[in-house]
C-alpha cells in the first residue's frame, strides 16, 4: 500500500491573521478559536490570537486579538490591540494601544483605548473613550 508523502513543512506554518492585503498585521498566530468552536468562561492568551467561534465570557491579554468571520462574542474583551474584522460582538472592548472596527463587524458595547478607528459602514452602538494607555 503506497504511503502519502508528508506535507511540506511550510504548510505547517501558523495561520496568518487574514487581514486585508497590504496590511502590516499579517503575522504568526499563537492561538485560534475556530469557527464551530464555543467557549464559555475566560480565554486568556499571550501573543496573537484569532477568534472565529463563539465566546461568552472574558477574552483577556495578548499582543493582538482579531475577531473575524462568523465570531459571536458576548462579555468583555481586553488586549494590547483589538481588531474586529467581522462577526458580532456584544462586549465592552478595552485596549492598551488601539481598537479597530472594520466592515462587516457588528459591535455593541463601549470602546476604550488611546486610538479608536471605525471604518465607514461598520455597525457600532456604544460610546468611545480615547485617552492615555489603559492599564
Amino acid at each position: 500500500m503506497p504511503s502519502t508523502p508528508a506535507p511540506e513543512p511550510s504548510s505547517w506554518a501558523p495561520r496568518s491573521l487574514g487581514a486585508p492585503a497590504g496590511d502590516a498585521i499579517e503575522s504568526e498566530l499563537h492561538a485560534i478559536l475556530g469557527e464551530g468552536t464555543a467557549l464559555t468562561g475566560r480565554f486568556s492568551f499571550a501573543g496573537r490570537a484569532r477568534v472565529e467561534g463563539q465566546v461568552e465570557g472574558e477574552l483577556l491579554g495578548g499582543e493582538l486579538l482579531v475577531i473575524a468571520g462568523s465570531a459571536r462574542v458576548r462579555g468583555s474583551v481586553s488586549a494590547e490591540r483589538v481588531l474586529v474584522l467581522g462577526g458580532e460582538v456584544h462586549a465592552d472592548i478595552t485596549a492598551k494601544s488601539s481598537i479597530e472596527l472594520r466592515v462587516p463587524a457588528i459591535v455593541t458595547g463601549d470602546l476604550r483605548a488611546p486610538e479608536i478607528f471605525l471604518e465607514r459602514g461598520v455597525s457600532f452602538t456604544g460610546k468611545c473613550t480615547m485617552g492615555p494607555a489603559v492599564e
